[in-house]
């Protein structure tokens, strides 16, 4: 049998109008409770993780089934050979420098127009829906639509963007987004980007837009001219005029008018068609000559969201068609520690691991390789993070025998998250790895340690003994960012199931049982006399069977004004009363919402109003479910505490 120690040194004021008189301290219509504890828990706890939840962190590897490779055909010509070789030799590349972990990867090798490469792909397992992603060998298949692809590719650029009506003839123009933007990542508040990259990539050449690429070309300097204003005026010119003779005679008369407005931006720029092109969209043709001045940039000229134009230089393009490549560029996602176990392993492998020097060396030197296998860059460390891996799964505890019935007082459970480190995933806490993390912060202006909320993905606390008790106060505190404009900041909420979780720590909504959500949704307080105000608590109660059915919609659903929680007061103190069934909310001492206020989907009067009293809480979590700005707006809970009534 394992212990859990839980050590819980906690000082918090918990709001709410008290039921057992005895203990209650009534002030002013507030009740608060002050509890100073400082107690050591010797649980005895089988709230284990499933087998579903250790995937999270074991090793899984390389799929040995080539489904995802099937359409693969041999050449039979010695340059289509060649290319073959070198494919072969990307994959074996990457299965030396990087092992999926919590994933299964695959292999899909191509050849295009421009060059050849492999498509990899980590996919997520699963042991759920009896076994559906398990083959007749007991091991696993992919997930279907549930992977994340990187990829080798020879001769491609990536955040580009061709003008495909100048490329004629051996010309090649495109644009680039900038090193550092990414239309997926320069709108966010917080860049979620790792900053820098790993010594063992950083001496090549790296752009970082919405993947991050590695470019490895000869004397590290790509095969790309940067285009004039110029001369990308006069090879419009010419491709429109070639237009109006053989192109789509319907657009004869645009196409003249958009000579019209080439012939006056020369004259608007007469003094600096020497200056780089830089235009305003990424995705640039003939249309940016209509009725605009593609020159005429957004943001005041933001270099992050403004695009440069260039060039393949002179006879690459018809290079690019041969074995040997004009570049290689490696490109994958962006992660981190946060994004969970299979994502981070795989954006640390190749950034760590993958040898780039080896890579470089075989096109571009092979002089160098002579003679050397490939071994990946920092094989003790790849080994290491492995074997931590290795060590973790060992560690899991199959079954521990049951919690005692009784624990000291009436706290049942307590955690203000003081035991983790800022930066870091809340201990003893359980996520979805494969969705939007919680991570431990520091709030500025608010003591102690809070949990981001990962948005969708449930929270719950590992360590927490089923059923709740009959009769409990919750209570728990919600921040939200507070700088924003829009009329809905942070949401977040609580969830309340009879039922048992999933393997996968998903809400379980099939069969018998009771569901309850709560939401604390914060307004924009420059609206809070309007209409338009959107601050809100919503209680929401489905069951089956169903008892609250009206016109056919199951459910009853209540709301009430939060003008507590704003943009202007970004913080409030949630306390959650469950008493024989009957549920109160309460924020910042006053009660805002009960069962008894609950009505059905068109208006009728609930007909049960609150949880069965005969029913047991086998399931409690907290997600963030905020909709606007989602990237850019968080919110955070602390100081959780479950109080016995």
């Amino acid at each position: 049998m394992q212990q859990y120690m839980l050590k819980v040194l906690y000082t918090k004021a918990l709001w709410g109008t008290p039921i057992d008189k005895n203990q209650a301290i009534r002030k002013r219509g507030i009740t608060a409770i002050l509890l100073i504890l400082s107690l050591t828990l010797s649980i005895c706890c089988y709230a284990q993780l499933t087998r579903e939840q250790r995937i999270q962190d074991s090793i899984i590897g390389w799929w040995s089934n080539n489904h995802w490779d099937r359409n693969w055909k041999s050449p039979t010509d010695a340059e289509g050979r060649l290319i073959e070789k070198h494919i072969n030799n990307f994959v074996n590349w990457m299965k030396q420098s990087y092992t999926p972990v919590a994933g299964l990867g695959t292999v899909t090798r191509f050849r295009d127009s421009w060059g050849y490469g492999v498509k990899f792909n980590v996919w997520n397992v699963s042991y759920a829906l009896n076994g559906k992603w398990i083959d007749e060998k007991g091991n696993f298949k992919p997930v279907s639509e549930e992977n994340t692809p990187f990829f080798i590719h020879v001769n491609q650029i990536v955040g580009a963007y061709p003008m495909a009506f100048l490329n004629q003839n051996g010309n090649y123009y495109f644009t680039w987004m900038a090193d550092g933007s990414g239309d997926l990542y320069v709108h966010l508040k917080n860049d979620p980007r790792p900053k820098g990259i790993h010594p063992n990539v950083s001496k090549f050449i790296t752009v970082r837009n919405n993947y991050q690429s590695v470019m490895l070309a000869p004397g590290n300097k790509l095969p790309f001219d940067a285009v004039s204003k110029g001369e990308l005026l006069a090879a419009s010119d010419k491709a429109l005029a070639q237009m109006i003779i053989s192109g789509n005679q319907n657009k004869k008369a645009d196409y003249e008018r958009y000579r019209k407005t080439v012939a006056d931006l020369k004259i608007k720029y007469k003094n600096s068609l020497d200056e780089p092109a830089v235009v305003r969209n990424v995705q640039s043709d003939e249309y940016m000559f209509n009725f605009s001045d593609p020159f005429e940039l957004n943001d005041n000229g933001n270099a992050l969201k403004s695009y440069r134009v260039y060039k393949l230089a002179p006879g690459v393009w018809e290079k690019m068609k041969k074995a040997q490549p004009q570049w290689v560029t490696i490109y994958y996602p962006f992660f981190t520690k946060e994004s969970g176990s299979q994502k981070n392993e795989m954006y640390t492998a190749l950034t760590q691991n993958l040898n780039y020097q080896y890579i470089y060396n075989y096109f571009f030197a092979p002089e160098k390789n002579s003679g050397k296998p490939y071994t990946p860059a920092d094989a003790t460390g790849l080994k290491a993070r492995l074997d931590g891996f290795r060590n973790k799964s060992k560690s899991t505890v199959a079954s521990r025998a049951p919690m005692p019935k009784t624990t000291t007082g009436n706290i049942f459970f307590a955690d203000d998250f003081s035991d983790n480190t800022a930066g870091s995933t809340p201990k003893n806490w359980f996520f979805n790895d494969r969705l939007e993390h919680a991570v431990v912060k520091r709030m500025d202006g608010e003591a102690g340690n809070w949990i981001m909320l990962g948005r969708y993905n449930y929270l719950r606390p590992n360590l927490l003994h089923y059923p709740l008790p009959k009769n409990f106060k919750l209570t728990f505190d919600l921040i939200t960012d507070g700088d924003f404009s829009i009329r809905t900041g942070g949401v977040a909420t609580l969830t309340l199931n009879t039922r048992t979780m999933h393997e996968s720590g998903a809400e379980n909504t099939n069969g018998t049982g009771e569901k309850m959500t709560i939401t604390f949704a914060s307004g924009a307080q420059e609206a809070l006399n309007s209409n338009n105000y959107r601050g809100a608590v919503i209680m929401e109660l489905k069951s089956n069977p169903s008892l609250n059915k009206q016109n056919g919609a199951e459910g009853a659903k209540a709301t009430a004004p939060l003008t507590d929680f704003s943009n202007r007061k970004p913080k409030i103190g949630v306390a959650i009363v469950v008493l024989e069934g009957g549920i109160e909310v309460f924020v910042n001492g006053q009660k805002k919402l009960s069962g008894k206020d609950l009505k059905l989907a068109y208006g009728g009067a609930c007909v049960r109003c609150g949880l069965s009293p005969a029913s047991d809480i086998n399931s409690i979590s907290w997600s963030a479910t905020t909709e606007s700005d989602a990237g850019k707006i968080k919110i955070y809970l602390g100081n959780v505490v479950i109080q016995k009534l």
